[in-house]
C-alpha cells in the first residue's frame, strides 16, 4: 500500500509513473487519507520536471481509495487492504453523517484519467453543503514575485580587492562606498566572494523560479579596454552555477553588469526554490583587466530573482475549452476520463463540482451508481461499452444525505368483499413514499416522518 496526505501536488509523470502496470509498485492499493488535495500539474511548465505526457496523471494499475477507509460491513478500519474492493472501500457520506473523505482540486490544465486501474473518491458529509469530492477550480490565478537587489552579509574572501572589499561597501549602489583593486600587470585578475542574498521570507516549496541574475555595479579606469566578469553563485547546500560577462569599457562612471544564472531552470538554484529549501546562496565574483595599473572599483554585489509560488488557479487551457465532442485531445480535454480500458472502474461517493470543464466517463465494469450526489459540469459525456450490463442510474442526487432517508414504494389494492383479498394484479394506486429520520445520527424508531413522493392510479 502506498499512502498519499493532503497537499499541493504538481507533478502528473510522477504520479503516472508509480501507477503505471510496469511500476516496480504495480498492483498496490494507493490510499489518499482524508484531507483536501490539490492537483495543480506544471510537467509543461517547469523544466525541473518531466514533460512525457503533458499534465495527465493517469492510473492504469492498482486501487485507488481516497478517504476513510472502510471495511464490507462499511465500519471504519485503520486502513484499506491490499487489493481494496472498488466499489464499496472508503466511508460513503451519504451512508454515514461522520464520514471524513477528500476533496480532489484540480487547477490549471490538470486532468485525471482512470486507465485499466480503479478508483473509489469519497467526500465529507457536512450538514450545510454538499460533500463535494472532485472540485474543477473556476477562478484564481498564480503570480510572479519578484525580489531585487538582495544583498551580501558577509565578506567570505576578498581576494586583491583587501582591504575595501568589506560588507559597507559591497552592499549598496551608493557610488560613494566601493571596493577598489589594481592591476598588477597585463592580464591579471582577482576575486571576491560573498555570502548572503536571502530572501525576506521562506519561499514556499513548489515554486517555480523563472529568473535569476547577479548584479555586479562597477568600473574601471582604462578607456578602450574591458573588465570581463565571471560570477559563481552556489546555492547554501548545492552545487556552483556560473556566468560570464565582458564587463564594461573603462569609464569613470559606474555600470551596471545584470549576469543571468541558472538559465535552463533545471540547476542547484531551480532544485533549491522548487524544494522549498533555498536560504542564500555565495557569490564569487572574478575580474579580468588586461592592462597593469587598470582600477577596477566594485560598488554593489545582489541577486535579482524570479519565482512563481504555488497558487490556487482556475481551470484553463484544453480543459475549459469547448465545445468537447467525446474525444480529448491538446487543444479540448477532459478534466476527468475514465477509459473502456479493463479492469477498469471509477466512482464518486459524492459530489462533482467542475462547472467550466468536461467529464468524459466510459462504463464497463459497474456495479452501482457511478456519480453518488449529483454532477455539476459544463460538458457530460458517459458512454457504454458492450460488456456494460448495470441497469440503474448512473447519477444520483439523494433527498437527503447521509442516505437516512428510506424510500418505498406502496402498492393499494381494494377489496371487493370484506375479509381479506389478493395482493396480485394490478394494484389501484401505487405510492412511492420517504420515510426520514429527525435525527439521522442516531435514528429513534418510530418517530420517523412520512412523505408522499409521488402516486400514480392505475388504469
Amino acid at each position: 500500500m502506498i499512502t498519499f496526505n493532503p497537499g499541493y501536488y504538481d507533478d502528473a509523470h510522477a504520479l503516472t509513473d508509480m501507477m503505471a502496470s510496469s511500476s516496480p509498485c504495480r498492483d498496490s492499493t494507493w490510499w489518499f487519507k482524508p484531507g483536501a488535495y490539490y492537483f495543480d500539474f506544471h510537467n509543461t511548465t517547469n523544466p525541473l520536471l518531466d514533460s512525457g505526457g503533458g499534465n495527465v496523471w493517469t492510473i492504469d494499475n492498482g486501487t485507488l481509495v481516497a478517504g476513510t477507509p472502510v471495511n464490507g460491513a462499511g465500519q471504519v478500519i485503520a486502513s484499506p487492504p491490499v487489493p481494496a474492493t472498488i466499489p464499496g472501500s472508503c466511508n460513503n457520506p451519504i451512508k454515514d453523517a461522520n464520514a471524513v473523505g477528500v476533496q480532489f482540486v484540480f487547477g490549471g490544465d490538470s486532468q485525471l484519467v482512470v486507465k485499466s486501474g480503479q478508483a473509489e473518491i469519497c467526500g465529507t458529509y457536512s450538514t450545510t453543503r454538499p460533500p463535494v469530492a472532485i472540485y474543477g477550480l473556476k477562478s484564481g490565478a498564480e503570480s510572479d514575485t519578484v525580489l531585487t537587489g538582495r544583498k551580501l552579509t558577509t565578506v567570505v574572501s576578498q581576494g586583491d580587492f583587501n582591504p575595501t572589499a568589506t560588507t559597507v561597501n559591497l552592499a549598496d549602489v551608493d557610488t560613494t562606498n566601493f571596493a577598489t583593486w589594481k592591476a598588477k600587470k597585463k592580464n591579471d585578475n582577482t576575486t571576491v566572494s560573498v555570502n548572503g542574498f536571502a530572501a525576506p521570507a521562506a519561499i514556499p516549496a513548489g515554486s517555480v523560479l523563472k529568473s535569476a541574475a547577479v548584479k555586479v555595479v562597477h568600473r574601471h579606469t582604462h578607456p578602450t579596454t574591458f573588465d570581463g566578469l565571471t560570477v559563481t553563485l552556489t546555492p547554501t547546500g548545492g552545487t556552483p552555477l556560473t556566468g560570464t560577462s565582458v564587463g564594461r569599457l573603462g569609464s569613470p562612471a559606474f555600470q551596471t553588469d545584470s549576469i543571468p544564472i541558472d538559465v535552463s531552470r533545471t540547476g542547484s538554484l531551480a532544485r533549491a526554490i522548487y524544494n522549498g529549501t533555498y536560504s542564500g546562496a555565495r557569490i564569487d565574483v572574478r575580474v579580468n583587466l588586461s592592462e597593469k595599473d587598470d582600477i577596477e572599483d566594485i560598488d554593489a554585489i545582489q541577486l535579482d530573482l524570479t519565482y512563481t509560488a504555488p497558487a490556487l488557479r482556475a481551470g484553463s487551457g484544453c480543459v475549459t475549452t469547448g465545445p468537447y465532442t467525446g474525444s480529448g485531445n491538446a487543444s479540448r480535454c477532459a478534466v476527468v476520463t475514465s477509459t473502456g480500458s479493463p479492469n477498469n472502474q471509477f466512482y464518486v461517493q459524492g459530489t462533482t463540482y467542475t462547472p467550466i470543464a468536461a467529464l468524459d466517463l466510459t462504463l464497463n465494469n459497474a456495479a452501482e451508481q457511478v456519480f453518488r450526489f449529483g454532477v455539476v459540469t459544463r460538458t457530460l459525456w458517459v458512454k457504454l461499452t458492450g460488456s456494460f450490463s448495470y441497469t440503474g442510474p448512473v447519477i444520483e442526487v439523494p433527498d437527503d444525505s447521509p442516505g437516512f432517508v428510506f424510500s418505498v414504494y406502496l402498492s393499494v389494492y381494494v377489496c371487493a368483499a370484506p375479509g381479506p383479498c389478493s395482493t396480485s394484479g394490478n394494484p389501484s394506486l401505487r405510492a412511492k413514499v420517504a420515510f426520514v429520520d429527525a435525527d439521522p445520527v442516531t435514528p429513534v424508531a418510530g418517530a420517523r416522518q412520512v412523505s408522499v413522493l409521488s402516486y400514480s392510479a392505475t388504469r
